[in-house]
């Protein structure tokens, strides 16, 4: 018997190709596989591996993340639990002025990685030391 998640990913993936108007052969057509492999996918027998969520995803019109994270729930909950979503990683790092005095940041410092955390997706306020230790070395500090 499959497991929920086959169960969730099958029950997707047939609505997805009935909705589009697609046949198996078709789809299968459409990410190099063959029908028999659709088949399986449609009634749990079979998961799906990482290579195949891209093509599958394009092939369905689907976006491709949410596809991973029906194959793969427990990642999903990896990354959930590592997210913060009530503060950034600058705002958590900013804000810790236990670290800031532990590392000795300098308020000139704080500026130069205020303007890495506008520059791009810090995930962590760690990276934010990692970061500071890497220019400290840099200039010789």
């Amino acid at each position: 018997m499959p497991q929920a998640k086959e169960h969730a990913l099958a029950r997707l993936i047939k609505e997805r190709r009935t909705d589009l108007g697609l046949s198996q052969r078709e789809l299968a057509g459409r990410i190099g596989t063959s029908p028999g492999f659709i088949s399986q996918l449609e009634v749990g027998r079979r998961g799906l591996s990482v290579k195949r969520v891209a093509p599958l995803a394009q092939a369905l019109s689907m976006d491709q993340r949410e596809l991973f994270w029906t194959v793969n729930p427990g990642a999903r909950a990896i990354v959930d639990k590592s997210r913060d979503d009530t503060l950034s990683a600058w705002e958590q790092f900013s804000h810790n002025s236990a670290v800031r005095r532990s590392y000795h940041i300098r308020n000139d410092e704080m500026e130069l990685l205020s303007c890495v955390a506008s520059l791009g997706e810090v995930r962590s306020a760690r990276e934010f030391i990692f970061i500071l230790n890497a220019v400290r070395y840099a200039v010789g500090r």
